[in-house]
């Protein structure tokens, strides 16, 4: 048995790399505000509980997306609520582009300034390049599916390509759940525990999402009528060991546009973002942040800052235009040494 009890002297070196700044450490995302409190750390799972509805797997796309164009990271997703693999790479191209990747919907009405050929082709060789889709449609569920099963499927296959990937998604986690009961407590820890030991050992994230259990209408609308309140963290399906043996946590509420707030009213593409637990510590903090759905267009999140909208790395962009005009601003005239007519060049 290998000795579990480590001594401080046997790990110094490291603790002082910790005094140092060393470790652990999250990576920039493209929407500031929840860049400043959600850490995504590679070895570390993260995982995301919303009401049906609320756009869990469209803010799970926007942030593997942003991980991708900022870093260069690679995904394999089950997503079985969004459909067949060929309209999630669909989908995927479309936030790519920023562009409606359709030209004709299935209703045959022409779209609006969709991408252009040699667009949609440079969007389809991205994606394809940092995204593998697990087809979930092709699972046999007369059988059970786990995360044994998941995991011995994704490295028989992938093993033979050359795709590494950074992160792993299953979305939501009934995908690796298929049996008529629940998962007890004790299961879903011992689940748990394999997903975070599969991320220290593959040095991968883990996204699972989860739906929410609470269904309470307590929350009193402008109207008169009531609806559901904002999920908490012992709210996901399946009980509080998602909150006890999660490290990063999140849940996602679309607050109705009736609802009363002391400022405004949401708008009606409003999602919140809490983050209801942050590990490992240091790379992130608990909070809410608000984003912006723009359906049509991008189908992309927005902040909106400063009356602003930002998309993802634009407020990247906008600090470093900023950190240049200062940089220039400090630019001293290239005359700067040469003496006035009046003063004397003499050392003395």
């Amino acid at each position: 048995m290998n000795n579990i009890i480590v001594s401080a002297q046997g790990v110094k070196d490291k603790i002082l790399g910790i005094r140092n700044g060393e470790g652990y450490k999250a990576e920039i995302l493209g929407l500031k505000n929840l860049s400043n409190m959600l850490g995504i750390t590679k070895g570390f799972p993260t995982y995301f509980g919303a009401v049906p509805g609320s756009g869990k797997t469209e803010v799970l796309m926007e942030i593997l997306l942003q991980l991708s164009e900022l870093h260069g990271w690679k995904h394999v997703i089950l997503t079985g609520e969004t459909g067949k693999a060929e309209e999630i790479y669909a989908k995927l191209i479309h936030k790519r582009g920023r562009k409606p990747f359709m030209k004709v919907t299935r209703k045959g009405v022409i779209i609006d300034n969709p991408q252009n050929d040699k667009e949609a082709d440079e969007n389809f060789k991205w994606v394809s390049e940092h995204f593998m889709v697990i087809d979930a449609l092709k699972i046999d569920t007369s059988k059970p599916f786990r995360w044994d099963d998941l995991i011995e499927s994704v490295e028989g296959i992938l093993n033979l390509t050359d795709f590494k990937y950074d992160s792993l998604s299953v979305d939501p986690f009934y995908e690796i759940d298929r049996e008529d009961k629940p998962q007890t407590d004790g299961q879903l820890r011992a689940l748990f525990h394999k997903v975070y030991h599969y991320c220290q050992d593959n040095n991968v994230v883990v996204f699972l999402t989860s739906h929410i259990i609470q269904m309470k209408r307590d929350v009193k609308l402008l109207d008169g009528t009531f609806d559901r309140s904002e999920p908490t963290a012992f709210d996901f399906s399946g009980g509080q060991a998602w909150f006890q043996k999660g490290f990063n946590l999140v849940t996602i509420y679309r607050p109705n546009v009736l609802l009363d707030l002391p400022d405004n009213t949401p708008k009606p593409n409003e999602v919140w973002i809490n983050v209801r637990k942050s590990k490992p510590d240091g790379t992130g903090k608990t909070g809410r942040v608000k984003w912006y759905f723009d359906y049509y267009d991008t189908n992309r999140y927005y902040e909106i800052i400063e009356g602003e909208r930002l998309f993802s790395r634009d407020w990247i962009k906008e600090e470093n235009n900023r950190v240049d005009s200062f940089v220039n601003k400090l630019q001293t005239n290239q005359y700067w040494n040469e003496p006035k007519d009046n003063e004397s060049t003499a050392p003395f």
